[in-house]
């Protein structure tokens, strides 16, 4: 049985709230926005 496109890019994912599925062009906005927050909230250490 074939493996999905989806489930190939979700298991390279770090984890698995790390993946989003875009179906549409309609998604994109919000998935950018959801990534940029989680950046945002990011802590550098040296």
């Amino acid at each position: 049985m074939p493996v999905s496109t989806s489930a190939v890019l979700q298991y390279g994912a770090s984890v698995s709230d790390k993946f989003y599925l875009v179906t549409g062009p309609s998604q994109i906005l919000s998935v950018f926005n959801s990534i940029g927050q989680s950046l945002a909230r990011l802590r550098f250490a040296k």
